[in-house]
């Protein structure tokens, strides 16, 4: 896995301003995508670390607006399980299988209507950009780090639109839009949930960075380019 703290550099190089805001939005997409993926070894070395609050830290830093409670959520990042299996098996526990399935599924079609529908929706955005999901990682497109993958897409974009002088609203308004239906949509429900069962902080304090990261953005989003039509 990339180091997680590659692009802060690049992020603190650019200007405040319109391409700053961008990066450190598209920056943040890419990380959360990336740790909410299936947590193999390199990742649990990588959180062992403490690299993850620095990295998350240095894109909120330099976003145009403040993310509730990201302090204590930045802290939770440090609360990791030192052994590999343990931390693993939480995991797996509340996020893929369950007697019944896991207490908090990672997939927006879990919480929000019919799971079906929400996917074939959530492949309409992807397929508008030319994009598909990966079948050898047998991505769904409903899970959590493909839609923020997708945001990551979206708000790289705006960043090479804003660079080269060109329209930036087309993004913003798709992420806009895919953020208010999707992940912003879905996410509080699994906050509500997660607080229901025993869980390690570490997890929580992720599902919840980038709970809140979603609201917010979906709030600058929406102040900056309008409400969502219907």
């Amino acid at each position: 896995m990339q180091n997680a703290t590659q692009n802060a550099t690049t992020i603190e190089a650019i200007a405040p301003g319109a391409e700053r805001y961008a990066a450190a939005r598209s920056t943040l997409y890419s990380h959360l995508s990336s740790w909410l993926r299936f947590p193999w070894e390199d990742f649990h070395e990588l959180a062992l670390s403490g690299q993850l609050a620095p990295a998350a830290g240095e894109c909120l830093a330099a976003l145009p607006y403040s993310v509730g409670n990201a302090e204590e959520l930045l802290a939770g990042l440090g609360a990791v399980e030192p052994e590999y299996d343990e931390f693993q098996s939480v995991y797996v526990s509340l996020f893929d299988v369950g007697a019944g399935g896991p207490p908090c599924p990672l997939y927006g079609g879990h919480w929000i209507g019919d799971r079906q529908k929400v996917m074939e929706e959530a492949l309409r955005f992807y397929r508008f950009f030319g994009l598909t999901t990966s079948k050898e990682e047998k991505d769904l497109p409903d899970h959590l780090s493909t839609e923020l993958e997708f945001l990551h897409f979206l708000t790289f974009k705006e960043l090479e639109a804003l660079r080269v002088g060109t329209d930036a609203g087309s993004p913003r308004r798709a992420a806009r839009d895919f953020l208010v239906r999707h992940p912003a949509r879905w996410l509080p429900l699994a906050l509500k949930k997660l607080d229901k069962v025993e869980v390690q902080p570490f997890w929580r304090a992720l599902v919840g960075l980038t709970a809140a990261y979603c609201k917010a953005d979906a709030v600058y989003l929406i102040g900056s380019e309008g409400p969502v039509q219907e």
